[in-house]
C-alpha cells in the first residue's frame, strides 16, 4: 500500500513540477528507485522464509543476505532524506544569515551518518539470529540519532517557516500549511523511530 502511495507521489511530482531544482527531481528518482529495491528484497527474504525453507525451523535462525541488503538500502534511503531535509534547512536560512541552527542539524544528520554507516556494515558479519544481539547498541543508537535528527529538523523548518510570515493573509495561510506538513511529518517519522526504539529494547 504504502509503496503504491510513493508510485503515485513520484508520479505527481515529475508531472506538476517539471522544472523543479535538479538536486531534488534526481534525488526523488533516486529515492524511488531504492525503494523499488527495497521492497523486491522485502519480498525476497520474505518468500525465502515462509515458501523456499518452509517446514524447516533452522533456517528461521540463520540471515539471509537479503535481509542485509534490505537494511542497507534502508540505511541509504535514511541517509539521503536526512541530507535533503538539512539541505532545505539551509536554504530556508540563508535568508537570515544565521548559521548556528544548520549546523546543529547538519550535527545531528552527521550523527545518522556515522551511526547507520556502522550498523550496515556490522549486519554483513552477523549469520545468525541467535548473535544479532551483538549489535543491538548499533541498533538502538541508530534509531534514537534518526529520532533526534527528525525532531531536530522538524523544529528548525517550522521555527525558520514562523519567521516568514508577513502582513498578507494568502502567503500566511500557505506557510500555515507548510508548518503542518512540516510538524506531521517530522512528528511522523520521529513516532515510527521512536515505537521501533521502544519495542526493540523493550
Amino acid at each position: 500500500m504504502f509503496f503504491g502511495i510513493t508510485n503515485v507521489q513520484s508520479y505527481n511530482y515529475f508531472v506538476r513540477y517539471p522544472r523543479d531544482w535538479r538536486v531534488y527531481k534526481i534525488s526523488v528518482g533516486a529515492l524511488w528507485i531504492l525503494d523499488c529495491l527495497h521492497i523486491a528484497l522485502s519480498i525476497h527474504f520474505g518468500y525465502y522464509y515462509l515458501i523456499t525453507t518452509f517446514g524447516n525451523p533452522l533456517s528461521l535462525s540463520f540471515v539471509v543476505w537479503s535481509q542485509k541488503a534490505q537494511l542497507t538500502v534502508n540505511v541509504i534511503i535514511i541517509l539521503t532524506v536526512q541530507s535533503l531535509y538539512a539541505l532545505r534547512v539551509w536554504k530556508l536560512a540563508a535568508g537570515y544569515n544565521q548559521r548556528l541552527i544548520p549546523c546543529v542539524v547538519t550535527l545531528c544528520v552527521l550523527g545518522v551518518y556515522a551511526v547507520g554507516i556502522i550498523l550496515a556494515v556490522l549486519s554483513w558479519k552477523e549469520d545468525s539470529f541467535l548473535t544479532i544481539f551483538k549489535i543491538s547498541w548499533a541498533i538502538n543508537a541508530s534509531l534514537a540519532v534518526s529520532t533526534g535528527s527528525d525532531f531536530a529538523v522538524a523544529v528548525a523548518m517550522v521555527y525558520y517557516l514562523l519567521k516568514s510570515r508577513s502582513n498578507f493573509a494568502n502567503t500566511n495561510s500557505q506557510l500555515a500549511s507548510l508548518i503542518q506538513y512540516s510538524l506531521a511529518s517530522g512528528i511522523a517519522t520521529s513516532a515510527c523511530s521512536m515505537s521501533a526504539l521502544i519495542t526493540v529494547t523493550g
